[in-house]
């Protein structure tokens, strides 16, 4: 939508860093509470728009003089305020280090601040004072004079949240959640209101006074200027030097080689720090646990998930034990902050019928809109160590949130993809499926056939990773092979090359031959990339296919090549007399001639083929978009190959079908080129074909290898015609020979 006239475009306000979006909405909810109950708020693009009957001036003015901050107290952190340091005597010990007496009455820079709280005469503090004077009621009457211990903080916490008046609960549920287990504490404000040493409570109050006098409440020099670079982004200088920001804009905080010269030292606006520290409080996160279930009590968090470590640059394995991730939502309709804490106090993502898991699932929600309406996107952020043990709120991307109708399919695969998460156990398999995750992460992004052909073909190489362990192991130590894909996938994935039409067809071969009781079965060609049979109820490893196996690792042409010697020894063994493989789609001449002449990239075939082997070929041919795979190039090969491929077909041309004769084959593989074509010559006169005596029957010696890979390829109806027509003519009954 357009911005109204009167809307304040906030150019300080953007959905990155994380400070910055916080400020955003604790802005809004500052104003909606404390100036205009019909202020609304709204993103275009990467600023944020405050929708309000107030001018900019009236803005500038309540935060410069009115402004009654939210009360934020921890006393359950060491670094609060709540505790002297220990006093230390003149005498020292043999390490040259002073004692300490044991007293605690130290003053530190977060006692002094809370003195000030409680000291201070402005009205502005008004609800701040009786937080701080709670809070100090709370940790008398547990008997604390340090930090309390772990054991001690869950008691102190249920104290503080029963003791402490109603404007501070917001900061304590934001802060911290009891469960009946342990305090869980949400991301957003790291571990219970601080970061390491560095307590938000505290430097909260700290940035306060650098704003306003605490004794009238009248705004310090420098708060206008600061107020302006923090609402609209206009320059300023005077910014505070060596004050902690914590994770929520690591680009404030001093680090090596951030700016000319060795080392920098962090730089922060004080109101930016007090907004986002605002802002927060809309996540109030909260205890959940499933009804009727047995399981332990969780924490649910506005749009929190476990993290996963694909889809942006810095991705790791290790970022997946940090924090949970958290996917900050945008919208562009304008909306009150209430209609926001509603948001964030329901929100969820689903994938299918349950939450999103990690966010690899967050990602399949957005893209299938499987997330509270209204939403436009998400900006996604993980809290990640990045500078020693310091945790910094790293932005992972922007995810618009669009419908990807290709990002269903996904739902197909959803339990295996729960279940390889806990049963991948070698690098390779590890490193496998994390290629899975990120490739379904950059299809959530966009939508493309390449970027749905890249989940199929990580799907392919995955599978290929567990087979290595599928013969050695038990069933129940590996993972279960992919199910079965609908046809759709095939669709979905075509890009309209070459490599795809003759990788799909391949994909598509199926045999029916005899076992060793005389019973029919179909092989597909996935049973002999990999020990896979496909049952009633999917796809499992069975060990007695390895037999059926014939795959190698020296390239698409050879293990083309195995994979038809084997699959012609199981036609002789279940005793056919002619070429009996089918398929549901076929190769046109034009793919077959680039195929036999090196005009292709055999490394893309081999790479599709493994993901396409995982489609159901079983359902009927109208489902699979034969039509896609057509080519109208005029090509045709030549005419030695020609006259072998008629040896192996399924397809009847005419009355006529072609007895089986696997040696034309091992001649062929053998190099022999010249003596195969001889013998398919004396078999098609045998079988009623009247060869052209004009024509030269030759395979060139460059495309040796490939014609013999290339018998493998299925020809439909249409091809085998016109390569019979290629090589053979009925109109001169007494002319033959080669």
């Amino acid at each position: 939508m357009d911005a109204r006239a009167g809307d304040l475009i906030l150019g300080g306000c953007a959905p990155a860093p994380l400070a910055h979006y916080l400020k955003a909405i604790g802005i809004l909810r500052l104003v909606d509470e404390q100036l205009d109950v019909n202020a609304r708020g709204y993103w275009r693009g990467d600023e944020f728009r405050l929708r309000t009957t107030k001018t900019t001036n009236e803005l500038l003015d309540f935060f410069l003089d009115k402004y009654h901050p939210t009360p934020a107290v921890a006393p359950w952190n060491a670094g609060s305020g709540f505790y002297f340091r220990e006093e230390k005597s003149n005498e020292v010990d043999e390490a040259g280090h002073r004692k300490k007496t044991g007293k605690r009455n130290v003053a530190t820079a977060a006692t002094q601040i809370v003195d000030s709280v409680l000291k201070s005469g402005t009205t502005r503090l008004t609800d701040y004072r009786a937080a701080v004077l709670a809070a100090k009621n709370v940790v008398v009457g547990s008997g604390l004079e340090k930090a309390p211990s772990e054991e001690q903080k869950t008691e102190l916490i249920i104290r503080a949240r029963n003791g402490l008046p109603d404007s501070a609960i917001a900061w304590i549920d934001a802060a911290v959640v009891l469960t009946s287990e342990k305090p869980w504490f949400p991301p957003l404000l790291g571990t219970g209101g601080n970061d390491g040493n560095a307590d938000f409570s505290s430097n909260f109050m700290q940035r306060l006074s650098d704003v306003f006098d605490f004794s009238e409440g009248k705004s310090t020099e420098l708060s206008p200027a600061w107020l302006e670079n923090a609402l609209f982004g206009t320059p300023t200088d005077g910014l505070l030097l060596n004050k902690v920001s914590g994770h929520f804009l690591p680009s404030a905080t001093g680090v090596t080689n951030a700016e000319a010269g060795f080392d920098s030292k962090s730089m922060i606006n004080p109101w930016d720090s007090i907004f986002l520290i605002e802002g927060a409080l809309l996540f109030a996160a909260s205890s959940s646990k499933r009804f009727g279930s047995h399981a332990k009590g969780g924490m649910a968090y506005p749009f929190g998930v476990k993290p996963a470590g694909v889809g942006y640059g810095s991705a790791s394995a290790k970022d997946e034990d940090g924090r949970p991730e958290i996917w900050l939502p945008l919208w562009n309709k304008p909306a009150k902050a209430t209609e926001l804490s509603v948001l964030f106090s329901e929100g969820r993502a689903q994938v299918g019928k349950r939450n999103a898991r990690n966010g690899v699932d967050f990602a399949r929600a957005v893209a299938g809109l499987g997330i509270d309406r209204g939403i436009s996107a998400f900006e996604r952020y993980g809290f990640q160590e990045r500078n020693g043990m310091a945790y910094f709120a790293v932005p992972l991307g922007k995810f618009e949130a669009v419908r990807q109708p290709q990002v269903d399919l996904v739902n197909e695969i959803d339990g295996w993809l729960r279940e390889i998460s806990w049963k991948m156990k070698t690098t390779e398999e590890q490193r496998a499926v994390r290629n899975v995750e990120e490739a379904i992460i950059e299809l959530c992004r966009m939508r493309r056939a390449a970027r749905m052909q890249a989940v199929l073909v990580a799907l392919g190489q995955c599978e290929k990773a567990i087979a290595k362990r599928a013969t050695k192991k038990e069933p129940k130590d590996i993972c279960r092979p992919v199910p079965l894909l609908s046809p759709r996938w095939l669709k979905e994935t075509n890009d309209g090359t070459q490599e795809f039409r003759i990788a799909a067809a391949l994909a598509s071969v199926y045999g029916r031959y005899k076992d060793k009781d005389g019973h029919v079965r179909v092989v597909p060609l996935r049973s002999q990339l990999e020990p896979v049979r496909l049952g009633q109820y999917g796809p499992y490893w069975d060990k007695t296919l390895e037999k059926e196996v014939a795959w190698t690792e020296g390239g698409l042409l050879k293990s083309m090549n195995a994979i038809l010697a084997h699959r012609l020894k199981r036609m002789e063994q279940s005793g056919y007399d002619c070429f009996s493989d089918s398929s549901v789609i076929s190769v046109n001449l034009p793919d077959l001639v680039r195929f036999l002449e090196g005009r292709i990239d055999y490394g893309k075939i081999e790479s599709l083929l493994w993901g396409l082997c995982l489609i159901d070929w079983s359902k009927e041919r109208a489902e699979y978009d034969i039509d896609s795979c057509l080519d109208n190039t005029r090509l045709f090969p030549g005419a030695g190959f020609a006259l072998v491929k008629l040896c192996f077909s399924y397809v009847k041309m005419g009355e006529i079908r072609v007895p089986l004769v696997p040696e034309i084959f091992r001649r062929m593989g053998s190099g022999n080129g010249g003596a195969a074509i001889q013998l398919a010559a004396r078999r098609l006169r045998a079988s009623g074909f009247k060869l052209m005596a004009s024509e030269s029957f030759s395979v060139p010696k460059s495309q040796q290898d490939k014609a013999v890979a290339a018998l493998l390829l299925p020809l439909g109806n249409k091809e085998m015609e016109m390569l019979a027509a290629r090589v053979a003519t009925v109109e001169n009954e007494d002319e033959g020979g080669v």
